[in-house]
Protein backbone atom coordinates (compact mmCIF):
# COMPACT_ATOMS: atom_id res chain seq x y z
CA UNK A 1 0.00 0.00 0.00
CA UNK A 2 1.37 3.86 -0.97
CA UNK A 3 -0.05 6.20 1.17
CA UNK A 4 -0.02 9.72 -0.25
CA UNK A 5 0.83 11.69 2.87
CA UNK A 6 0.52 10.11 6.23
CA UNK A 7 0.30 6.11 7.22
CA UNK A 8 0.94 3.41 4.63
CA UNK A 9 -0.79 0.91 6.66
CA UNK A 10 -3.22 2.81 9.12
CA UNK A 11 -3.84 6.04 9.33
CA UNK A 12 -5.86 7.31 12.46
CA UNK A 13 -6.62 10.59 14.03
CA UNK A 14 -7.55 12.07 17.94
CA UNK A 15 -9.97 10.44 19.85
CA UNK A 16 -9.20 7.44 17.61
CA UNK A 17 -8.09 4.18 19.72
CA UNK A 18 -6.58 1.41 17.74
CA UNK A 19 -5.62 -1.90 18.99
CA UNK A 20 -3.19 -4.29 17.39
CA UNK A 21 -2.39 -7.80 18.64
CA UNK A 22 -2.24 -11.30 18.15
CA UNK A 23 -0.84 -12.43 14.37
CA UNK A 24 -1.70 -8.93 12.91
CA UNK A 25 0.98 -7.95 10.39
CA UNK A 26 1.43 -4.26 9.38
CA UNK A 27 3.96 -5.05 6.44
CA UNK A 28 5.85 -3.55 3.54
CA UNK A 29 3.75 -0.27 3.12
CA UNK A 30 4.84 2.95 2.21
CA UNK A 31 3.80 7.05 3.06
CA UNK A 32 5.29 9.69 0.96
CA UNK A 33 5.37 11.37 4.24
CA UNK A 34 4.82 10.19 7.70
CA UNK A 35 4.43 6.97 9.08
CA UNK A 36 5.22 4.33 6.65
CA UNK A 37 3.42 1.43 8.58
CA UNK A 38 0.99 3.71 11.18
CA UNK A 39 0.13 7.08 11.57
CA UNK A 40 -1.80 7.74 14.61
CA UNK A 41 -2.68 10.42 16.26
CA UNK A 42 -5.07 9.34 18.44
CA UNK A 43 -4.28 6.04 20.79
CA UNK A 44 -2.52 3.00 19.79
CA UNK A 45 -1.31 -0.25 21.53
CA UNK A 46 0.33 -2.94 20.09
CA UNK A 47 -0.11 -5.88 22.64
CA UNK A 48 -0.41 -10.15 23.34
CA UNK A 49 1.71 -11.70 20.65
CA UNK A 50 5.03 -11.83 19.67
CA UNK A 51 3.73 -13.15 16.52
CA UNK A 52 2.33 -9.00 16.16
CA UNK A 53 4.50 -7.35 13.15
CA UNK A 54 4.71 -3.49 11.90
CA UNK A 55 7.78 -4.60 9.55
CA UNK A 56 9.03 -3.82 6.35
CA UNK A 57 7.37 -0.06 5.72
CA UNK A 58 9.01 2.63 4.78
CA UNK A 59 8.11 6.58 5.35
CA UNK A 60 9.52 8.97 3.11
CA UNK A 61 10.65 11.26 6.32
CA UNK A 62 9.43 10.63 9.74
CA UNK A 63 8.38 7.32 11.20
CA UNK A 64 9.09 4.44 9.32
CA UNK A 65 7.76 2.24 11.26
CA UNK A 66 5.07 4.03 13.59
CA UNK A 67 5.04 8.10 13.55
CA UNK A 68 2.72 9.18 16.42
CA UNK A 69 1.19 12.71 16.61
CA UNK A 70 0.21 15.15 18.78
CA UNK A 71 -2.07 14.11 21.06
CA UNK A 72 -1.29 10.83 20.55
CA UNK A 73 -0.71 8.22 22.93
CA UNK A 74 1.59 4.55 21.80
CA UNK A 75 2.12 1.79 24.06
CA UNK A 76 3.60 -1.44 23.38
CA UNK A 77 4.00 -4.66 25.49
CA UNK A 78 4.51 -7.24 22.38
CA UNK A 79 5.41 -7.40 18.72
CA UNK A 80 7.84 -6.60 16.39
CA UNK A 81 8.93 -3.26 14.69
CA UNK A 82 11.47 -4.28 12.83
CA UNK A 83 13.45 -3.37 9.17
CA UNK A 84 11.25 -0.10 9.12
CA UNK A 85 13.14 2.74 6.69
CA UNK A 86 13.06 6.59 7.69
CA UNK A 87 14.64 7.48 4.16
CA UNK A 88 15.18 11.43 4.60
CA UNK A 89 13.93 11.65 8.16
CA UNK A 90 14.40 10.75 11.80
CA UNK A 91 12.62 7.66 13.08
CA UNK A 92 13.63 4.30 11.52
CA UNK A 93 10.91 2.18 13.88
CA UNK A 94 9.47 4.93 16.07
CA UNK A 95 9.04 8.56 16.01
CA UNK A 96 7.52 9.45 19.40
CA UNK A 97 5.77 13.18 19.15
CA UNK A 98 3.63 12.88 22.26
CA UNK A 99 3.02 9.94 24.84
CA UNK A 100 5.48 6.77 24.51
CA UNK A 101 5.91 3.80 27.00
CA UNK A 102 7.26 0.28 25.96
CA UNK A 103 7.30 -2.58 28.40
CA UNK A 104 7.72 -5.58 25.82
CA UNK A 105 8.46 -6.44 22.46
CA UNK A 106 11.35 -5.48 20.21
CA UNK A 107 11.95 -2.69 17.84
CA UNK A 108 15.16 -3.73 15.85
CA UNK A 109 16.60 -3.61 12.68
CA UNK A 110 15.20 -0.18 11.66
CA UNK A 111 17.09 2.59 9.48
CA UNK A 112 17.39 6.29 9.62
CA UNK A 113 19.65 6.93 6.55
CA UNK A 114 19.44 10.69 6.12
CA UNK A 115 21.53 12.87 5.51
CA UNK A 116 20.16 15.79 6.76
CA UNK A 117 18.16 13.84 9.29
CA UNK A 118 18.75 10.43 10.13
CA UNK A 119 18.46 10.43 13.88
CA UNK A 120 17.04 7.63 15.78
CA UNK A 121 17.49 4.74 14.28
CA UNK A 122 14.78 2.85 16.47
CA UNK A 123 13.46 5.36 18.36
CA UNK A 124 13.23 9.23 17.66
CA UNK A 125 11.93 11.38 20.58
CA UNK A 126 10.34 14.89 19.45
CA UNK A 127 10.88 17.84 21.92
CA UNK A 128 6.93 16.89 23.03
CA UNK A 129 7.70 13.51 23.32
CA UNK A 130 8.08 11.15 26.22
CA UNK A 131 9.07 7.67 26.04
CA UNK A 132 9.16 5.30 28.46
CA UNK A 133 11.35 2.22 28.80
CA UNK A 134 10.73 -0.67 30.96
CA UNK A 135 11.23 -3.92 28.96
CA UNK A 136 11.59 -5.39 25.52
CA UNK A 137 14.51 -4.83 23.39
CA UNK A 138 15.74 -1.92 21.28
CA UNK A 139 18.65 -4.01 19.12
CA UNK A 140 20.55 -3.65 15.84
CA UNK A 141 19.16 -0.38 14.67
CA UNK A 142 21.25 2.01 12.28
CA UNK A 143 21.06 5.79 12.01
CA UNK A 144 23.55 7.99 9.97
CA UNK A 145 23.65 11.01 12.25
CA UNK A 146 23.53 10.04 15.82
CA UNK A 147 21.15 7.83 18.33
CA UNK A 148 21.00 4.72 16.81
CA UNK A 149 18.93 3.00 19.12
CA UNK A 150 17.13 5.90 20.82
CA UNK A 151 17.60 10.22 19.90
CA UNK A 152 16.01 12.55 22.21
CA UNK A 153 16.01 15.95 21.18
CA UNK A 154 15.26 19.46 22.90
CA UNK A 155 12.86 18.88 25.72
CA UNK A 156 11.88 15.68 24.71
CA UNK A 157 12.02 12.94 27.70
CA UNK A 158 13.46 9.52 28.11
CA UNK A 159 12.87 7.76 31.22
CA UNK A 160 14.17 3.38 31.39
CA UNK A 161 13.71 1.45 34.32
CA UNK A 162 14.07 -2.52 34.66
CA UNK A 163 16.06 -4.31 32.79
CA UNK A 164 14.88 -3.67 29.01
CA UNK A 165 18.12 -4.74 26.36
CA UNK A 166 19.31 -2.25 24.09
CA UNK A 167 22.38 -3.36 22.14
CA UNK A 168 24.15 -3.67 18.89
CA UNK A 169 22.89 -0.48 17.45
CA UNK A 170 25.52 1.21 14.99
CA UNK A 171 26.47 4.53 13.28
CA UNK A 172 28.33 4.59 10.34
CA UNK A 173 29.39 1.07 10.81
CA UNK A 174 30.52 1.80 14.09
CA UNK A 175 28.79 0.40 17.79
CA UNK A 176 27.60 3.40 19.69
CA UNK A 177 25.78 4.30 22.64
CA UNK A 178 22.06 2.94 22.91
CA UNK A 179 20.06 6.91 23.60
CA UNK A 180 21.69 9.84 22.37
CA UNK A 181 20.53 12.89 23.78
CA UNK A 182 20.96 16.61 22.70
CA UNK A 183 20.07 18.75 25.19
CA UNK A 184 18.31 22.18 25.22
CA UNK A 185 21.77 23.79 26.33
CA UNK A 186 23.72 23.24 23.36
CA UNK A 187 25.57 20.08 25.15
CA UNK A 188 25.43 16.30 23.56
CA UNK A 189 25.37 13.52 25.94
CA UNK A 190 25.57 9.47 25.04
CA UNK A 191 24.07 6.82 27.86
CA UNK A 192 23.50 3.50 27.92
Amino acid sequence: VVASTQGGGIASYSNSTVTVSGAASIYTNTSSNTGGGIYMSGTLTLKTSSDLKVNSNTATNHGGGVYLASPGKFTMSAGNIKNNIATNGNGGGLFCNKSCSMSGGTIASNHAPGSSNGRGGGVYIASSGTFTLSGGQINSNCASSGGTGIYKTGDGTYTKSGSPSCTGNYQSGLTAACVWSNNTNGSNACTT
